[in-house]
């Protein structure tokens, strides 16, 4: 039997796909595009789960939480 992929999973595989800057609210579009909570705050405990995990980075200049793929300019 399959396991379903995770909240944090499909999110890091959209951010792996996809490329640009990534927003609170470009996560809270993708959970809800999937079928899982569009909520705000779980939106940013993604983002620092994913940044813990080494998946994004912050961006640098910015003036908003704004972040990026390791190595990567926004």
């Amino acid at each position: 039997m399959t396991e379903q992929p995770t909240r944090r999973t499909v999110l890091a595989a959209a951010i792996q796909r996809e490329t640009g800057p990534w927003t609170t609210t470009h996560a809270m579009a993708i959970n809800a595009a999937a079928g899982y909570s569009g909520h705000r705050n779980t939106a940013r405990k993604d983002i620092r789960a994913l940044v813990r995990a080494g998946v994004l980075a912050p961006a640098t200049g910015t003036g908003n939480c704004t972040y990026v793929l390791p190595g990567g300019d926004a």
